[in-house]
């Protein structure tokens, strides 16, 4: 049984005559399959649909992954059933309900001549931080991963897991493949026990972010670390591209 969500609902509440479901040949994917990114980075995976040979008014996936590796910072919309904002579109995101994974679905309105979608395309672009050390499966939940056509039936189709993993060897701040920063940070002292210093950064602004991807604040260059508990952290520049900077404070 699928889960009752915001777009199951909208779908029952737009069918006509009942419920029906049918199996078809589209695949749901990510783009790229593989990623590869350092601690302290973002990366981007699209989530496309090939093969469809059916029309489609609404769509929705499940997919989870491991929160203490990735965070997902943002699940963007994709113009595959607006027509570049011709019609009118319901976006649906939920991160709050699911375990260790989020839901997305769309929904397409019309008023007369039926505009529903055709073909292959992308769904949707995800934005993730790279948390700690590690690898994991990008894993869409098949019983929640569905097209519904013109008529509002539901179309259950395959879906193609994906696989995030650190460069070999990497370390935390590594820049991904073909990532280029201006500036490499150093901290003095690191590890350090009551403040760290960026030199010739003394009086920027540095964004700091702990294990779990949680933001702990905003320090001057010159005051890194005030009233922090012990542990590990991350340091992101503010105004600058710069190599993400681990850091560690002690007792």
């Amino acid at each position: 049984m699928k889960r009752i969500t915001v777009l199951a609902l909208t779908l029952a509440a737009l069918t006509v005559g009942g419920a029906t479901q049918a199996f078809g040949m589209a695949q749901v994917y990510l783009q790229p399959c593989t990623t590869t990114a350092a601690v302290g980075t973002q990366f981007t995976v699209l989530v496309n649909l090939r093969d469809n040979g059916d029309s489609v008014s609404a769509w929705q996936y499940l997919i989870r992954w491991d929160k203490t590796l990735l965070r997902c910072d943002s699940i963007v919309q994709s113009p595959y059933l607006s027509r570049n904002g011709r019609y009118y579109t319901l976006f649906l995101v939920d991160t709050t309900n699911t375990v260790s994974g989020a839901m997305v679905g769309e929904v397409l309105f019309w008023v007369g001549t039926n505009p529903c979608a055709y073909g292959d395309g992308n769904l949707a672009k995800m934005v993730f931080f790279v948390i700690r050390q590690g690898s994991c499966v990008l894993e869409f939940d098949p019983s929640q991963t569905f097209l519904a056509d013109q008529y509002r039936h539901v179309i259950t189709v395959s879906a193609k897991n994906g696989y995030f993993q650190n460069p070999s060897g990497a370390e935390e701040g590594t820049e991904e493949k073909g990532q280029k920063y201006e500036v490499r940070l150093k901290a003095t002292p690191n590890p350090f026990i009551t403040l760290a210093t960026i030199q010739g950064h003394e009086k920027e602004r540095f964004a700091l972010y702990d294990i779990a991807g949680r933001k702990m604040g905003v320090y001057k260059g010159d005051r890194i670390g005030e009233g922090l508990a012990p542990g590990v952290y991350f340091l992101r520049s503010e105004g600058q591209a710069a190599k993400p900077l681990r850091l560690v404070k002690l007792r």
